[in-house]
């Protein structure tokens, strides 16, 4: 089948958007009953900090301009790595919900809504992305199909006020105009791949893994087709100059421009964009020959491209968390489940598995779709398939990306059925047609539920985590304190209360982070000194929680950690009576 040849009604955008509803609606129905909205619970410690972040835009405490947490890294605050458009998206729907309900109410309705809202557009995108590729009966496999992939799932969930689903929608809009570039160049959709470049690197600046991609992608089709292919490419590389000079004064205006961030949109990453749109203008220049002088002048324009920004911008190749110290990633970093490894397997096959089925069967499905079809375009999904399945070994976060892409080879194979089923009207024509399409659906949950069936490992009801609500109720007693606690009960207890913290699960909070790990490390004289440095007027202990996070150096008998969970704390340490394994102290600063 060549889909991508056939002449079919194009569908609307009610087409696209049942896709999405549909996709919108079953991640409610998955994950909103496990949310006390009673409570006004949310699913993360993201959505936590992320609303606090939002409520303080939305009331006026903070300004568009001003990225700063003073509640967190108490007393001194610390900056935070997140831009604006999550915000943007989250108090644009509460706007939207503000005339039947009261500000706070909308504001906390939005956020629990905004994940499925997102992951609902995202299922209308991919559709639209696959369309030109798969017809439309493939189109609609390919959006259900988001549904069913696990780690866009998880980011789709009631109550994630994540930034991560607006990245995988900007991500999927870039996909489908790659994909329509690579059927037929476009300065319109040129133009629109650079601005959605823009806009994905303004989200986060993880959306430089999508946009090299494409830039290695737009590079291979150089190197093949010359001059069509450069004269597109440099219009896409200025259209993401330009907008990554638009996105930079939106974010920031005008008092910041002179501060480089790897982690969050400076100038660095426009000059990076400057940088390749320069390189497209001379591969442009330089695109007339032979693919091979074509191929040996691109290394030498990315080798000069690469130089450039090392000089500039020594710290790029180091990544955003190049600044981090070895310390933090021993402490913390080091057990995020989003940063491990998928290697070895291991005990970890299942999950291995349950992540990447699809993606690593998708691409034996590309290739024959390209063998079948002709296209280069399917060579390319083959391509990012592999690579980012690569990655995704490497490291879990990067799961995503391969799901992204995985449900268009799927909707090709259901599209493939669908036609050789033909169009019989009978009951088993009828039949088949629907198998076809569960099977581009669905069908590569078999192997996980196969594994599912053979594995043994009986389900762990997990330790007990400690009651947050307890620590709520005595840090409510106290006018703002200053709370010293595990790392990930920080964003809550700042969403909940009035509290500050010490310590909370971001990078760029390395001192609160390293001073609650000393707090619980170190001797008695340096927990009393860090306390009275921070002003620090409570102290919460989760010993089913802490031990795992402070290693094994939590062990040695003169530690703080061991102390309180022996019940030998000083004197200027008050134990606070709890009802549960929470231990809770209040610092007596005349003890």
């Amino acid at each position: 089948m060549n889909q991508e040849t056939t002449s079919t009604p194009r569908p609307g955008l009610l087409f696209f958007t049942l896709v999405g509803l549909a996709v919108a609606g079953l991640a409610t129905l998955l994950t909103l009953p496990g949310l006390d909205t009673g409570a006004r619970q949310l699913a993360d410690t993201d959505g936590y900090m992320r609303f606090v972040r939002i409520a303080d835009l939305r009331a006026g405490a903070v300004g568009w301009f001003e990225s700063f947490e003073w509640r967190s890294n108490t007393p001194f605050g610390h900056s935070m790595h997140w831009t604006r458009p999550q915000d943007a998206v989250v108090i644009g729907i509460s706007l939207l919900l503000q005339p039947f309900v009261g500000v706070g109410d909308a504001l906390y309705l939005a956020a629990v809504a905004s994940g499925p809202l997102l992951f609902g557009v995202l299922g209308g995108v991919v559709a639209w992305a696959a369309l030109p590729l798969v017809g439309r009966v493939g189109a609609v496999v390919a959006g259900l199909g988001v549904a069913l992939q696990p780690g866009l799932a998880a980011y789709g969930a009631a109550g994630r006020v994540d930034h991560h689903a607006l990245i995988f929608v900007v991500a999927g809009l870039l996909l489908g105009v790659a994909v329509r570039l690579g059927l037929a160049p476009s300065r319109r959709l040129a133009v629109a791949a650079g601005g959605l470049a823009a806009l994905g690197v303004w989200v986060s600046t993880e959306f430089l893994l999508p946009v090299g991609l494409a830039l290695v992608a737009g590079a291979v089709a150089w190197v093949r087709h010359g001059p069509v292919a450069a004269r597109t490419l440099r219009t896409a590389a200025g259209s993401w100059l330009v907008g990554s000079v638009v996105c930079l004064f939106v974010e920031r205006g005008s008092g910041e421009l002179a501060t480089a961030e790897l982690d969050r949109l400076s100038w660095v990453h426009v000059f990076v964009a400057g940088v390749v749109s320069a390189c497209w203008w001379a591969a442009d220049r330089w695109s007339e020959g032979r693919p091979s002088d074509r191929l040996v002048r691109g290394v030498v324009i990315a080798v000069a491209a690469l130089a450039a920004v090392v000089v500039v911008v020594p710290q790029f190749l180091s990544g955003p968390f190049g600044d981090v110290p070895r310390e933090l990633w021993d402490g913390w970093l080091g057990g995020v489940a989003e940063l491990q490894s998928l290697w070895p397997l291991g005990d970890g096959f299942e999950r291995s598995l349950y992540l990447l089925a699809a993606p690593v069967l998708g691409i034996g499905q590309a290739t024959l779709a390209a063998r079948r079809g002709a296209s280069a375009v399917w060579w390319g999904i083959a391509a990012v398939l592999v690579v980012t399945s690569v990655l995704a070994v490497l490291q879990l976060r990067f799961s995503t990306y391969p799901q992204l892409v995985a449900p268009l080879p799927w909707a090709w194979l259901a599209a493939t059925l669908v036609d050789k089923v033909g169009p019989r009207r009978d009951v088993v024509g009828s039949l088949a047609r629907v198998g076809a399409m569960g099977l581009g659906v669905a069908g590569f949950l078999v192997p996980v539920l196969a594994v599912g069936l053979v594995s043994d490992r009986q389900a762990s009801s997990g330790a007990s985590q400690c009651g947050i609500d307890t620590m709520v109720e005595i840090v409510t007693r106290t006018a703002g304190p200053a709370v010293l606690a595990h790392v990930d009960f920080g964003p809550e207890l700042l969403y909940r209360t009035a509290a500050r913290v010490v310590a909370s699960p971001y990078h760029r909070n390395v001192e609160g982070i390293l001073d609650g790990r000393r707090f619980f490390l170190g001797g008695a004289e340096e927990a009393r000194e860090l306390a009275s440095r921070r002003s620090i007027d409570l102290v919460f202990v989760c010993p089913t929680r802490d031990r795992g996070y402070l290693g094994e150096a939590a062990d040695d008998p003169g530690s703080m950690y061991r102390m309180l969970v022996e019940g030998s704390q000083p004197a200027w340490l008050v134990e606070i009576p709890t009802s549960d394994d929470l231990l809770a102290f209040a610092v007596d600063a005349g003890g």
